[in-house]
């Protein structure tokens, strides 16, 4: 968001809304205040907050594109600022977005914060109060958007295979593909930069590491999508066991590169009992004479193929089964039972990282 859309959604709705940051009310609001003190600069914005009988007098500045990281230094700045100005006068931040990495910035300081949507986290020694329940009208444009979701997730995935330092975008990259990635390296570079942003990851010269693997998982769960499936086909095919039904599809003509789904895998990774009816993956699309035509059965059948060629479901493959990770997230968007599966194969993920979570 540019600073001036920014400052014009924010005196439109401070100054029409009484009810913004219900309970609390906004009193006496001036914008690029000059404060009255020796070499110091002009705030953003000058405010005060009332409930009942308290008037607490804030100096903010604004940030108009927050992330987790961009906000560390207006966030020291205006704090900064009030200490040496007034001990009356509070600091704050006010961005488009409290997202939860930014009010984790700003616990452990004194600085307030005050966003476009009515959220707010008030810490002064006269009042504590805090709401955050408003949803974001103001998403954060990104160059790449959804950095936790389909393809553009392989970067998490494959950062959480096992808890080490790189030097380089280029080894991560290589890394990658290696691995079946099949994303290109300015999309690698530009997740890398989201993950940052979200200090999800350090990435400085000569050193790209995981942070909050814990976090990093929690959001791929989030931002997980099943893969978008182009074409399915319901087959009975003979023998009832895994074993059984990858021989045959081994076997079969013109059928390479297939694997089962995330859900299927997972008896591989945890303790669970196999599905009844099994997910075939394959990523490509199944000629006219389709070998495999004679064994469909849209009534009694045993196994599901479906035609997706999203990158993110054949990574990091282990021969004929999907990735741990993949099957970790696909099921923790199911029912009960398979997401305490998930989290069974979530804590074997991340204990490579020794409590750094």
């Amino acid at each position: 968001m540019k600073e001036s859309q920014f400052e014009e959604i924010l005196k439109e709705k401070w100054s029409t809304r009484d009810d913004f940051y219900a309970p609390l009310s906004l009193e006496n609001i001036t914008l690029e205040m000059t404060l009255p003190a020796p070499s110091t600069p002009t705030v953003d914005v000058s405010f005060v907050i009332a409930w009942l009988e308290k008037r607490i007098q804030f100096i903010g500045e604004f940030k108009s594109t927050a992330t987790p990281r961009t906000v560390r230094a207006p966030i020291e700045q205006i704090e900064t600022i009030a200490r040496k100005v007034s001990p009356d006068l509070q600091p704050a931040l006010i961005v488009p977005y409290l997202s939860s990495g930014i009010v984790t910035q700003l616990e452990g300081t004194t600085v307030s914060g005050f966003d476009l949507n009515g959220n707010y986290i008030v810490q002064t020694p006269q009042m504590v109060a805090l709401r955050l329940d408003q949803p974001n009208e103001y998403p954060t444009s990104r160059d790449i958007k959804k950095v936790y979701t389909y393809n553009s997730s392989i970067v998490g995935r494959f950062l959480l295979r096992e808890n080490r330092k790189f030097e380089q975008v280029n080894e991560i990259n290589e890394g990658i593909q290696q691995l079946g990635g099949g994303i290109s390296l300015s999309t690698v570079s530009k997740v890398l930069k989201g993950l940052a942003d979200d200090l999800i990851i350090e990435k400085r010269r000569g050193c790209i590491r995981v942070l909050q693997a814990t976090e990093l998982m929690q959001r791929l769960i989030d931002g997980y999508r099943p893969p978008r499936i182009d074409g399915e086909w319901k087959l009975n095919l003979p023998g009832g066991d895994m074993a059984s039904q990858r021989e045959f599809l081994e076997k079969t003509p013109d059928f390479n590169g297939w694997l089962w789904s995330g859900a299927t895998s997972a008896p591989a990774y945890a303790t669970t009992t196999p599905p009844g009816v099994r997910t075939v993956y394959t990523p490509r699309r199944l000629p006219t004479s389709n070998p495999l035509s004679e064994y469909e059965d849209n009534r009694f059948y045993n196994v599901v193929l479906q035609q997706t060629e999203d990158a993110y479901a054949y990574f990091d493959r282990r021969e004929y089964l999907a990735s741990p990770i993949e099957s970790c997230l696909a099921l923790a968007q199911l029912d009960k039972r398979e997401r305490q599966v998930a989290r069974e194969i979530e804590a074997s993920i991340l204990e490579k990282f020794n409590g750094n979570y």
